[in-house]
């Protein structure tokens, strides 16, 4: 069991990307992990201090916790970590909720911006009549009706 969990801390150090919450959830995760190993460990010395017992050696007792604290601590770090998962999950479901809500975002309109005589005589070869300038202002105000 210790080496499953020790494989499982394995994993979760992999894990180096998504988003900052899913980070905070996993790095309190590895330290719950962390803590469960290291109670796993304590209860297989109270299995160890059983069997060196049945051969006649005494082991200190002040580092050997006892069996069903052990369970216990384990059983309490894996429910706070179910109930991290659980709040990591219903936060991204509340992201995207936001995100499905948030309307489009449109670029701000930009304000019209005509051409001035002498930016329209720059586009012609020759020199403009009055006839073609009129022309081009009406053309002008074409593209800003279907513009703005």
């Amino acid at each position: 069991m210790i080496e499953a969990m020790k494989q499982a801390l394995e994993g979760m150090e992999l894990v180096t990307c998504g988003d900052s919450t899913s980070i905070a959830v996993l790095e309190v995760a590895k330290q719950y992990a962390r803590q469960a190993i290291a109670e796993a460990e304590k209860q297989e010395l109270v299995s160890i201090k059983k069997v060196a017992e049945e051969h006649g050696i005494n082991l200190p007792t002040e580092f050997v916790p006892k069996r069903d604290e052990s369970k216990a601590a384990i059983k309490s770090l894996a429910n706070q970590c179910a109930a991290l998962v659980w709040e990591r999950d219903e936060l991204q479901k509340q992201v995207w909720r936001y995100e499905k809500q948030k309307p489009a975002t449109h670029p701000p309109k930009r304000e019209w911006v005509g051409l001035t005589d002498e930016e329209m005589h720059e586009c012609w070869d020759s020199p403009l009549t009055p006839l073609g300038m009129k022309h081009v202002r009406m053309i002008e105000a074409k593209l800003k009706e279907k513009n703005t």
